[in-house]
């Protein structure tokens, strides 16, 4: 049996994802060990997985922590800019070291672990800094991804659409802003590469995304794919819904109990900005003054306090964090911005979704609730609380879109039984027999 590393950043909704295919290869005899910098410890440790830090020296425990963000969320845009730029520096820093220093803290830890396989999450750029570590000494690697967009062989994905130009100059101080701020990882990416001293056929040029010409793990299932779609060149695995995670469960002992309860959740990243999600935030509120009868849970997350919200009815529970798996698993119908997470999750457990993109993939998870009749697709502009309130009246009301949400978690549920991840972990490890694979396994 192997020794396999998982390294992550610290995006929880990542870490979760992470966590049944760590379960998985657990049962089946490997031995599986988290590598992460500190802010990930608490979460793998919670779930009894062996954790090793990294880069504690630079990136502390707390560095990452809700109230940085609720702070920074409000920072007027020139301090904004310089702390951006503050960080950028100091992670460019930390870059510059790791490439300088072979006796780095990766490094030792990779030569102390000695795993068999380092499995790489990329949900951040930042995680394949362990993959180009682990090249260089010689470690076997792959990606494991949900990131449907930009996972190889997306024949029937439409190309990302350009942005007008009245927009661009709308929003001009921030696209300069952004790129005075932005860390250039593709130029240390290419510094790493060739320290790596890989030949070229396990390289991918001019791949930001996929650097190293590795397996890639990709945990949707196809029976969520739109039609035509075919993506060869991956190793399906189960989907990252781990639903028995831990998790502390306190808040559902307040909950009131209603007709129907609706869970609301749009994420940690804020990618509208500020003031349009507060904006959308209290649409969804009002909303539910025309529901006494139903009950909503409302994770207002890291940049948004209870206290900023007026004229709550009392049938809406507001919270800055909550036990997200055990929500969801008495949920009646769920409002998301269309996280990968929070889609897979109601994916298995067969709940009507409410998809209101934000950015990022979240419109190609919307495109395939709506395909697949598990939901509706809705754009956030011009959306009223009447209109939202009829949208969940739909949910509840017709049964179609609950039958279709269980067809797909049964579809889904066969297609897990069969535990893919373990044939594909045997072919990352080079002793499983590969299949036709586009992306040559080093």
């Amino acid at each position: 049996m192997a020794l396999i590393a998982i390294c992550v950043w610290s995006m929880v909704s990542e870490i979760n994802g992470t966590l049944k295919l760590a379960r998985t290869l657990t049962q089946a005899g490997h031995r599986v060990c988290y590598m992460g910098i500190p802010d990930c410890r608490s979460i793998i440790e919670e779930n009894s997985f062996d954790f090793v830090p990294v880069l504690e020296r630079w990136l502390p425990a707390g560095s990452v922590d809700d109230e940085r963000f609720y702070k920074l969320a409000r920072l007027r845009e020139r301090r904004r800019i310089v702390h951006a730029i503050r960080r950028k520096l100091r992670f460019e820093r930390v870059l510059r070291e790791l490439l300088r220093n072979r006796d780095n803290d990766i490094e030792k830890a990779f030569r102390r672990l000695k795993p068999d396989l380092v499995i790489i999450g990329t949900h951040t750029p930042h995680a394949h800094i362990f993959s180009f570590i682990a090249a260089r000494l010689g470690i076997r690697c792959a990606y494991l991804t949900q990131q449907m967009f930009y996972t190889p062989a997306p024949t029937a994905l439409d190309p990302p659409t350009k942005v007008p130009l009245r927009h661009s100059l709308k929003n001009l101080y921030d696209r300069i802003a952004f790129r005075c701020s932005n860390i250039n990882y593709d130029r240390f990416f290419e510094a790493f590469l060739d320290a790596t001293g890989l030949p070229q056929h396990q390289l991918n040029p001019n791949n930001g995304r996929y650097p190293l010409r590795a397996p890639i793990l990709y945990s949707w299932p196809s029976p969520f794919e739109l039609s035509g779609t075919a993506r060869e060149s991956v190793l399906r695995i189960e989907t990252g819904a781990q639903l028995d995670r831990y998790e502390n469960t306190t808040l559902l002992n307040d909950l009131e109990t209603r007709s129907a309860l609706i869970y609301c959740s749009f994420g940690t990243l804020l990618p509208l900005g500020l003031e349009p999600t507060r904006a959308l935030l209290k649409v969804v509120i009002g909303s539910m003054h025309e529901m006494p009868d139903v009950q909503m849970v409302l994770t207002l997350g890291p940049y948004f306090k209870v206290s900023e919200f007026d004229n709550v009815p009392a049938n809406v529970k507001l919270c800055s964090w909550t036990s997200q798996v055990s929500i969801l698993k008495r949920s009646d119908v769920v409002i998301t911005n269309g996280g990968s997470a929070t889609v897979s999750e109601c994916l298995l457990l067969g709940i009507p979704m409410i998809v209101i993109p934000l950015g990022y993939e979240s419109a190609e998870y919307a495109k395939r609730v709506a395909h697949h009749q598990l939901g509706f697709n809705v754009d956030y502009r011009n959306l009223s609380d009447v209109q939202m309130s009829a949208l969940i009246r739909a949910l509840l009301a017709d049964t179609k879109y609950k039958q279709a949400a269980m067809l797909m978690k049964a579809s889904i549920e066969k297609w897990e039984r069969c535990k893919p991840s373990l044939k594909a972990i045997d072919i990352c490890l080079g002793t499983g027999r590969p299949r036709e694979f586009a992306i040559a396994i080093p």
